[in-house]
C-alpha cells in the first residue's frame, strides 16, 4: 500500500464521514497513486484532476455549436445555452460569447488567436466575447 493511500486512511478516520464516502475517496486516492507519479507528475496530475472534479475543461472553449447546449424553453424566450464541457459556462447567443455563472473571467483566447473583449449584454452580465 501506498504512503498516499495510508495518509488518506488515516486522515479520513479521524473526521466523522460516512464510510461509504470515505471508501470512494481512497478508491480515488488509490487510482491516482497507482501511477507512480514523481514530485513533478503528482502536481500536474492533482491540477488536471481537480478541474475534471470540477467538471471544467482542459482547453479553451469555442464557439463551436456541437459544444453548447440549448435550454430553449428554459431561457425565458431569450436564448440559453450552456456549455457541454464547462457546466458553468453560460451563453445567451448560442456560445458566440459567455460568462461563467460561478464568477471567473472567460479563460483565454482560441487557438485560432481570436482575442477576448467584455461584451456587456442586457442581461446585466458582463459576458465573454471571442472575436
Amino acid at each position: 500500500m501506498s504512503r498516499l493511500v495510508e495518509h488518506a486512511e488515516r486522515e479520513l478516520g479521524r473526521i466523522n464521514t460516512d464510510e461509504a464516502f470515505a471508501n470512494s475517496l481512497i478508491a480515488a486516492v488509490r487510482g491516482f497513486a497507482s501511477y507512480g507519479h514523481s514530485g513533478g507528475s503528482a502536481a500536474v496530475g492533482i491540477e488536471l484532476l481537480n478541474e475534471l472534479l470540477r467538471f471544467r475543461a482542459l482547453s479553451p472553449l469555442t464557439s463551436n455549436e456541437e459544444e453548447w447546449f440549448d435550454h430553449g424553453e428554459q431561457s425565458d424566450g431569450r436564448g440559453l445555452w450552456q456549455n457541454k464541457r464547462d457546466s458553468a459556462a453560460m451563453s445567451r447567443d448560442g456560445g458566440e460569447s459567455w460568462y461563467y455563472v460561478d464568477g471567473r473571467e472567460p479563460g483565454p483566447p482560441e487557438p485560432d488567436g481570436g482575442e477576448l473583449y467584455p461584451n456587456d449584454g442586457d442581461d446585466g452580465v458582463d459576458d465573454g466575447h471571442m472575436t
